[in-house]
């Protein structure tokens, strides 16, 4: 019996608006790459930061340090030998690249290392905008395609992510999520045929687990989490999508609204049958299954991610949590689009009147994403990828230049009937709005790219860093240092010493604790909490005069002037605020061993606990 196997690949149909040049779309995607790139390196061009941004960009860092230098650390605070496997982030590429760069030429594997640090990232960012690019053209054509990309070049929640110096898991982890709905998506198009048997449910499925068991590695179970929510929100968008189309027509054709539910629930059935048999629900029952045969496995990771949720929720009502990670969005987190919230709502418009089958996937997609990021808004940024498909169908919108003519005879017209030269006016008006958004925000995502890392605490400061980099010269090796946990993986990762705590790990008790040093008027109470977490040495930064209110709320001391760049009067007399005087002393052992004696307004300290 012979075996024959077939790929036919069907395509989406023509586009909805009109295809531009190809040597037009390959110059301008060129440009895109180029601007991609260097936006997202235009802060190394300020000298008043360290080039490393986000807190656990340190962490996944100097996890790539012990592997480019082929040494393990024994990290107290979690009491557990670093590197760990499963929660790499992009450690382990950083870390083989660094060793091969070092290997190939003079550089030492730790400048290697500070080279890839910075540059990997933003490559990644190009990659995006290619992925982004082809799996849009595939949905809409080439010019929404190429608009899709320039979006992701320019927005500030893709811009931050993958930037210079950002290490974090969704540097790649975005890539993965966005390959996996593209493949869902467009292997569903295919027909693959085996031996005479359809199995392009088998193979979608089985390219999906691929795609989820690399998210796992690189981030846990979270990252295969937001990939099924968008494919199961899609299942259920595409389904809904069917009914409606099913059932609402004979609901209109009839008078009589009484008579409506029994009309649906005579075509329910049918319209369901229809509606799985157009729906992409064998491949994703075949993944779902598999995932559920892992949880079955491994039981923990269903009740922390149970866990997970509830602290999600919890916080986002209550408004208490201080992990960003879990506070939902606000509403300047919106306004910070700026006026791209203008194609955003066009292209909105646009897809859920016309509601193809792309339109399902990114409606779908940036739905369940948006929600989620209400309650936890590092997953929206997970729906920017199609919240800029969204953005790109409403810039096409707003640029389309077909059919723009204002000749003489038109304005000679206009004479006599003003009126015959409205709509032109409104066609100009539409394309000059489109070019004021492209504009706006292009300058605003100048200006932000350049400064972004700037604003404390998103990088140590030229201070902090100075201070940090004093740690690993001038302490011993085994040192404790205590300080707020914003700042214990910069301690980890810059001055190679232990934190008490630090951004992962900062258990409720432990910070009421540290707030009791900052607050304290008695230095040997302070003295007393080093001694209990064997602490021999305290920071103290400027920096935290913005959350001074949130430290001594943390011991019930009520802050009631709230001046965000100085010291409360209820802490005035405090350990911390004292530590900046050039007089400082203290009858409990601690002595201010950095900055110098002379040093002119410090903003950061470090105390001894001689």
């Amino acid at each position: 019996m012979s075996t024959s196997i077939g790929i036919r690949l069907r395509s989406l149909g023509s586009s909805w608006m009109e295809k531009p040049p190809k040597w037009t779309i390959a110059l301008a995607m060129a440009l895109v790459c180029i601007l991609t790139f260097a936006f997202r390196c235009l802060h190394l061009l300020r000298d008043d930061h360290y080039f490393i941004v986000s807190a656990d960009s340190h962490y996944f860092h100097r996890m790539a340090e012990l592997l480019a230098l082929d040494e393990t650390y024994f990290y107290p605070t979690h009491n557990r030998v670093l590197p760990i496997p499963m929660f790499s982030g992009i450690t382990y590429p950083l870390a083989l690249m660094a060793r091969g760069l070092a290997f190939v030429t003079t550089e030492t594997p730790l400048s290697a290392l500070e080279l890839v640090s910075k540059f990997l990232p933003p490559t990644l960012g190009v990659i995006t905008v290619l992925v982004l690019y082809f799996g849009v053209s595939r949905l809409y054509g080439r010019s929404v395609a190429m608009l899709s990309a320039l979006v992701w070049a320019l927005v500030s929640w893709a811009l931050v992510q993958q930037a210079a110096g950002y290490l974090d898991r969704d540097c790649l982890s975005i890539i993965l999520v966005i390959i996996g709905i593209f493949l869902f998506f467009f292997l569903k198009r295919m027909t693959i045929v085996l031996g005479g048997r359809a199995l392009t449910w088998l193979v979608s499925a089985f390219a999906i687990i691929s795609v989820e068991a690399l998210l796992y590695l690189e981030w846990g179970y979270l990252g295969p989490a937001i990939l099924l929510t968008v494919l199961v929100v899609f299942l259920l968008v595409q389904i809904l999508n069917t009914l409606f189309n099913h059932i609402m027509p004979a609901l209109l054709a009839e008078d009589n609204v009484l008579d409506w539910p029994l009309i649906a629930f005579r075509r329910l059935p049918m319209a369901l049958r229809v509606a799985l048999r157009g729906s992409s629900y064998k491949p994703l029952a075949v993944i779902l299954g598999l995932n559920v045969a892992a949880i079955a496995l491994r039981p923990d990771i269903l009740k922390s991610m149970w866990n997970l949720l509830l602290d999600a929720l919890r916080g986002t009502i209550s408004g208490e949590t201080t992990v960003a990670e879990l506070q939902g969005l606000a509403t300047e987190d919106i306004l910070s689009l700026g006026l791209l919230l203008i194609p955003i709502a066009i292209g909105l418009y646009i897809a859920v009147r016309r509601r193809h089958e792309g339109d399902l996937l990114v409606l779908g997609w940036f739905g369940a994403l948006f929600l989620a990021g209400l309650f936890s808004r590092r997953l929206f940024l997970y729906a920017v990828p199609a919240m800029c498909v969204v953005t790109s169908l409403g810039l096409v919108t707003l640029l389309d230049i077909r059919g723009l003519r204002l000749s003489s005879s038109i304005l000679q017209l206009s004479l006599v009937d003003p009126r015959a030269v409205l709509p032109q006016l409104r066609a100009y008006l539409r394309l000059g709005c489109g070019f004021l958004v492209l504009l706006a925000t292009v300058a605003i995502s100048t200006f932000g790219a350049y400064s972004f890392a700037s604003t404390p605490p998103v990088a140590p400061d030229t201070e902090w860093h100075e201070a940090l980099t004093w740690l690993r010269q001038e302490t011993p090796q085994e040192a404790v240092i205590m300080t707020w946990w914003d700042y214990g993986y910069w301690i980890l990762d810059v001055s190679h010493r232990t934190p008490v705590v630090d951004n992962g790990v900062h258990p409720k008790a432990t910070d009421e604790d540290i707030a009791r040093v900052y607050t304290t008027t008695d230095d040997s109470e302070a003295v007393s909490v080093m001694m209990e977490y064997g602490a021999g040495y305290l920071v103290f930064s400027k920096v935290e005069t913005r959350i001074l209110p949130v430290i001594a709320a943390r011991v019930g001391i009520d802050v009631t002037d709230v001046d965000l760049g100085s010291v409360p009067p209820e802490l005035e007399d405090s350990l911390y605020n004292r530590s900046f005087s050039d007089d400082f002393h203290s009858d409990y052992g601690l002595e201010r061993i950095y900055a110098s004696p002379d040093a002119t307004e410090p903003s950061v300290v470090i105390l001894a606990l001689q």
